[in-house]
């Protein structure tokens, strides 16, 4: 998702930089449905696109599981 939608969230993704780790699926019941989250945390460098796109990926975080604390960026500026 995040190489293919990146710059709908205002970055690009370097694939070569990508590295994937703790893949997990959640499943739980909320308002009377199964809701299944698949989740990873993703390693890697990306390049701003779109800096006010950006700021709001960075403040609401992206992907459909933020509403459930999901797809939260943690932002490491590179030296």
């Amino acid at each position: 998702m995040v190489l293919r939608q990146g710059s709908k969230w205002g970055f690009a993704v370097h694939e070569s930089s990508l590295l994937v780790a703790d893949m997990a699926v959640d499943a739980f019941h909320k308002g009377g449905g199964l809701v299944t989250l698949g989740k990873a945390t993703l390693t890697g460098s990306l390049h701003v696109t779109d800096r006010e796109a950006f700021i709001a990926s960075v403040s609401n975080g992206i992907g459909k599981g933020r509403a459930f604390g999901c797809g939260l960026l943690q932002i490491i500026p590179k030296q």
